[in-house]
This record gives structure tokens, sequence and C-alpha cells, in this order.
């Protein structure tokens, strides 16, 4: 008796429909590569500007509580 997969391929929703990647041409897998890199480095800078408004945040708190003790 032939194994069976047990587990799911792996499939894209796109446009309401579900293509199996597994069965998609080297191109069409290559371009969603390129799509899941560049989100993958649209979530790196979204951490980086959190990293950077947070650092601004405690800079101008500094500056306040600094201005208060001078006065």
């Amino acid at each position: 008796m032939a194994k069976k997969d047990i587990e799911p391929k792996p499939v894209l929703n796109l446009d309401d429909k579900e293509y199996v990647i597994e069965d998609m041409t080297d191109y069409q897998k290559q371009i969603l590569d390129d799509i899941n890199n560049y989100q993958v480095q649209i979530n790196r800078l979204s951490r980086w500007k959190e990293g950077q408004v947070h650092m601004l945040r405690q800079s101008i708190a500094a500056e306040e509580v600094e201005a208060e003790i001078d006065e």
C-alpha cells in the first residue's frame, strides 16, 4: 500500500483562489520568494522605526526632566 501524504501542501491564497506552491513554475516561486523577502525587510524596518521612536521619546523626556530641574 502506498504511503499517502498526511500533511497538506503549502498553498498561496491569491485573489480568492488557492494555488499549491509546489505546482508553481520556478519563475512563480522566485517571485513569491521575492515577495516574502520584501515582507521580511518591511518587518525589520518597522521594528527599527519603533526602536528609533522609542529612543526619541526617551531623549525628549530626559530633556524635559532636565529643564524642570534647571527651573
